[in-house]
Parts: C-alpha cells; structure tokens; sequence
C-alpha cells in the first residue's frame, strides 16, 4: 500500500506561502499579484477547512479526534501566515515575514497530522469542483 506524504502527493500550504513569499522577495512577484495570491490561497484554505469540517457521508475513516482537531487547528495558523504577510507586504517589516514563516512551519507540522488523518478527504477534496478550480498557478503572478 503506498503511504501518501506532504512532501511526494500534497501540496502543502506551507510550500505555497513559501514559494510566493520567495517569488515576491525575489522581485518577480509585484505587491498586486502577492495579495492577488494570497486571496486565493486562503479561498483554497476556506474550501479545505469547510470540506474537512464537514465530514462527508461515505467515507470510512478512522480518527484520532484530538488530532484531527490539532490538524484543523493547522488550517486556521495558515490564515494567520496569510495574514502576517500581507502586513509584511503593507509595512516592508522583514521580521514580519519571518514570523510568518515559522509559523507556517508549525502549521506545516498540523498539516502533515491531517494528511496521516484524513488522507483520504483530502484526496475528495483536491478533485472537487470547488477546490480544483482553485489550484495554484504561481506562474500568473
């Protein structure tokens, strides 16, 4: 049986947020298309937490409550990077990035306990309608 991991078959938001933050250091992302980004990437969020949230009819799923709750607390830290970087895009704060990092690396730990839990959700999630029309493309920015 093949084992999914964040890092082989899931994009994690951790690596999103990372590549956008590089992209928008680096100069190849202007202020407009990083917040443009940043909109869609909590749109992505939104869609994972409701699909997660709602735990849908059919899927047979063995849980550890308290880490399925860790994990959709790993959601919510991601908004929080969201918003941490677009004050770093307003105020040019450096260490406002950085903040934003680290957390995303924590969230990155939750995500990584909801890939083990809900594995198979996130697989139902990814192709639905509502998140694969969401799907990011970073070379638009």
């Amino acid at each position: 049986m093949f084992v999914r991991t964040v890092e082989d078959q899931l994009q994690s938001p951790y690596h999103e947020v990372r590549i956008l933050l590089e992209r928008y250091r680096g100069g190849d992302m202007d202020e407009d298309g990083f917040l443009r980004a940043l909109d869609e990437y909590d749109e992505r969020l939104q869609v994972l937490y409701e699909g997660v949230a709602a735990e849908p009819e059919g899927l047979d799923v063995e849980e550890d409550v308290e880490t399925l709750g860790d994990a959709v607390e790993g959601i919510h830290m991601f908004s929080d990077v969201s918003e941490r970087l677009r004050d770093y895009a307003e105020e040019g704060a450096e260490e406002l990035a950085t903040e934003a990092l680290e957390l995303a690396r924590k969230a990155h730990d939750r995500w990584a306990e909801l890939v083990e839990v809900r594995g198979d959700l996130l697989t139902l999630l990814e192709g639905s309608e509502d998140y694969s029309g969401l799907e990011p493309s970073l070379e638009e920015y």
